[in-house]
């Protein structure tokens, strides 16, 4: 039997297939594909989903494609490879390559290399673009928000931005152009300035994650003393309550109240508040 495992990737995502040949049965000779990998997150080999495993578990049934479907994590780790080794040799061949903050307004933010259009490839595009359009590199892109850019992963989904970094570097004085797609504004940007957008960021990200670790300490507390005081007084003791969309449960609702309490024998329970 013939075949072979084909990587390929749209946007930053990685998928590949198998391709065999029967070399008997009713088959035979002719060209059969399946078995799709789609890796959970973009641009990086991840466990497969749920779905891609039932069709591996399924081809891997066959002793023909068993060595196959083994195969498929390195062809796609190699082909990532080889596209990374590519984006490395057109970065280092633009020499007039520039690093830019990108404010895409579909797409969030971005840290990338671009080059200005010049020569002939001005002739695709409008004369007031001159001067002003430029064409991305893939090498070393960074995302901050959104999932535009496909070549790295969103590092700031959890956090505001822009940071204040962002904001000091995304002025009109700064602001080179535009790479050609949606709305966008890209803004020259140094090197200690990328580091401090980075910082930031990741500093933010710590404190939010801060914050999350004492709110459950202060509800793991608030929830201990709620139990012992409805223990020692044998009545039920409210620990927190907040409002959510109603449960359907009711006409003519459409928020309901949630009350959470701690019960004498020290379980914990909800009570549903229609509002109406």
């Amino acid at each position: 039997m013939a075949g072979k495992v084909i990587a390929s990737e749209y946007c930053g995502t990685w998928s590949a297939k198998i391709e065999w040949t029967p070399a008997s049965g009713p088959l035979a000779g002719k060209t059969l594909k399946g078995g799709e990998y789609h890796p959970s997150g973009r641009g990086k080999v991840r466990e497969p989903c749920v779905v891609f495993k039932e069709a591996m578990a399924r081809l891997s049934t066959n002793p023909e494609l068993r060595d196959l479907v083994a195969q498929i994590p390195s062809v796609i780790a190699d082909a990532q490879a080889r596209q990374k080794e590519q984006w490395r040799i057109e970065y280092e061949s633009r020499l007039d390559r520039v690093r830019v903050l990108q404010d895409a307004s579909a797409y969030g933010y971005g840290l990338m290399w671009v080059h200005p259009v010049s020569g002939d490839d001005l002739k695709n595009y409008a004369e007031w673009t001159h001067g002003k359009v430029h064409h991305g590199l893939s090498h070393d892109r960074i995302v901050l928000s959104c999932s535009g850019f496909g070549a790295s992963m969103d590092i700031a989904a959890d956090v505001k931005l822009p940071t204040a970094t962002m904001k000091a570097v995304m002025t009109a004085e700064r602001n080179i152009g535009f790479v050609p797609g949606c709305g966008n504004s890209i803004y020259r940007i140094t090197q200690e300035e990328e580091t401090g957008i980075l910082r930031e960021i990741e500093e933010a990200r710590q404190a939010k994650a801060d914050a999350e670790e004492s709110r459950q300490v202060a509800d793991a507390n608030r929830i201990r003393d709620a139990v012992e005081e409805a223990r020692r007084t044998g009545n039920r003791v409210e620990v927190r309550r907040w409002s959510e969309p109603c449960d359907g449960s009711a006409t003519e609702c459409s928020l309901d109240l949630i009350v959470q309490f701690a019960r004498p024998d020290g379980r914990l329970a909800t009570e549903r508040c229609h509002t109406h």
